[in-house]
């Protein structure tokens, strides 16, 4: 009872920290709260280091410290180890091993220890933590608590959906019967594959158990140590992410929903890069309709035809009640979604930014669309952001198109019969693609100017000074007409005309 008071007192100060180093200004406010943060998180392990681990992922720079909980924490003692492992083999562990080394990586559930066996094959130990059921348990009924810093929300977020789909994917972690089904699975997808430098340790049954789960040992190195690699080696690093990505959510809709970077290693033997895979508790999967329906609204944002995503959203899963609201900006955030996918050379990561895009286009409704979105995709979401994640860490930019292309060519029959509801809704025919503008005197063009339509943001850079001076002499406010672009989904049509004396300013889209 005192360990379960305990915890719980000690993450509800770690949600306070996190608004902390959220909202402070003051830079020593922020290092005490990180700080504090890093090592309460490895101590507390469960879900608050689960959340570090995904912290450390983001490109602030208040954040980078967190690499520290993708492998690290407060290890057990090695007498902990050796009772655990005589529990659950019924032998003394020297019966069946050579050697444990005493210097283990630590998880959010367990840590992992390198061994010899008695034949010397060498292989990786991971062992469930103590009562860390308990203490998930715990956790999980705190989860709003926890959760609450990350959202600066004013709608009140429903997080029963959330609770149940993460409860059950934690449960599943803790099994680790489950997880060697997982890891074998795993495996034999990156044999059928043919996926050259896609690595996943095997599996050893016969010393596996509930709270020990035995793997060949499979030696790499992080992704913050990835120096003395060249850039093709980063390319084909880049390359092997991609395709086992697509593979794993497309084909065998089978895939990893813990991407972080403790979860995977880099090596290259022989001067063949590989690519290995850990830690398979946490899997995701989705149906062939929904996969299917994920790549029309990626086909139709490519093609930008007479395409409506309203009704593959809902067959995503989506809430319509929830969706309606912001109908006709559907169009416009899949090319901010997917704007990677649509690029026709190498998409520079730098340039996508799909925060600030998303919710100038959502504007106050931007919470409509994440209450719409059904809980277990969560999993697909976490795939896709540890994705991006390496993907630009290796190299500023990445040339998706030839994959994305080979993706589409190979469900071309199905991405056809799809069928849909037939609702009424905004296309990509009726969005614009083009900012025009055009000045005339005495009637005649004396100018006319073509952008693409995400520079109406620099609107006011673009309009001549001693036009904007007489716009806003005109009360002319280029601000609201910028809002309201975004908000209705870039609409084909006028913006404003300005006439004075013999001149006339028209700007539209089209």
């Amino acid at each position: 009872m005192f360990h379960k008071l305990k915890r719980i007192f000690k993450i509800a100060k770690t949600s306070y920290k996190i608004k902390d180093l959220n909202n402070s200004e003051s830079l020593h406010v922020q290092a005490q709260a990180r700080n504090y943060l890093i090592d309460s998180m490895g101590e507390l392990k469960g879900l608050p280091q689960k959340m570090g681990q995904w912290m450390s992922m983001s490109n602030s720079p208040k954040l980078q410290d967190f690499k520290s909980l993708q492998n690290q924490g407060q290890a057990l003692k090695q007498e902990t180890i050796l009772s655990i492992l005589s529990h659950e083999w019924k032998c003394n562990p020297f019966d069946i091993l050579d050697s444990i080394s005493d210097r283990p990586l630590c998880a959010s559930l367990g840590q992992v220890h390198k061994a010899i066996l008695k034949n010397k094959q060498e292989v990786a130990i991971k062992i469930q933590y103590p009562n860390i059921k308990e203490s998930i348990q715990t956790d999980l009924k705190l989860l709003g608590w926890i959760a609450s810093p990350f959202h600066q929300q004013k709608a009140k977020f429903q997080l029963d959906d959330y609770q149940k789909a993460i409860s059950k994917n934690i449960e599943e972690e803790l099994n680790y019967i489950q997880e060697a089904k997982n890891q074998k699975r795993f495996y034999q997808a990156a044999i059928d594959s043919q996926i050259e430098g896609f690595i996943v340790p095997k599996i050893i049954e016969n010393l596996s158990t509930n709270k020990v789960l035995v793997s060949i040992y499979e030696d790499s190195i992080n992704l913050s140590k990835l120096s003395s690699f060249s850039t093709k080696d980063k390319d084909e690093i880049q390359n092997i992410l991609m395709n086992v990505f697509i593979y794993t959510t497309f084909h065998t809709r089978f895939f990893h929903a813990d991407p972080h970077p403790g979860n995977m290693g880099f090596r290259k033997i022989n001067n063949k890069i590989e690519v290995v895979y850990y830690d398979f508790g946490s899997m995701g999967q989705i149906s062939k309709d929904k996969s299917l329906s994920l790549l029309k609204l990626i086909e139709g944002t490519i093609l930008k035809s007479d395409f409506s995503p309203y009704s593959f959203y809902l067959n995503l899963g989506f809430d319509s009640k929830y969706l309606q609201a912001i109908l006709t900006r559907l169009p416009a955030l899949n090319e901010v979604f997917f704007a990677p996918f649509t690029a026709m050379g190498k998409f520079e990561f730098k340039h996508w930014k799909r925060t600030e895009l998303s919710n100038q286009i959502l504007g106050d409704e931007r919470w409509n669309f994440r209450l719409s979105a059904p809980a277990e995709l969560i999993f697909l979401m976490k795939s896709f952001i540890g994705l991006f994640h390496f993907l630009q860490t290796l190299n500023p930019s990445f040339y998706f198109k030839p994959h994305i292309d080979n993706l589409l060519q190979s469900y071309q029959n199905e991405l056809k019969q799809i069928k849909v509801e037939k609702v009424e809704n905004f296309s990509y025919d009726d969005m614009a693609s083009k900012l025009k503008i055009s000045i005339f005197e005495n009637s005649v063009q004396k100018v006319q100017l073509t952008f693409q339509r995400h520079l109406i943001n620099q609107l006011k850079d673009l309009i001549p000074p001693d036009v904007l001076e007489s716009i806003s002499k005109k009360s002319i406010d280029l601000n609201a007409i910028i809002k309201n672009t975004h908000i209705n989904g870039y609409p084909k049509g006028n913006l404003f005309t300005l006439k004075e004396n013999k001149k006339e300013i028209k700007v539209w889209l089209e």
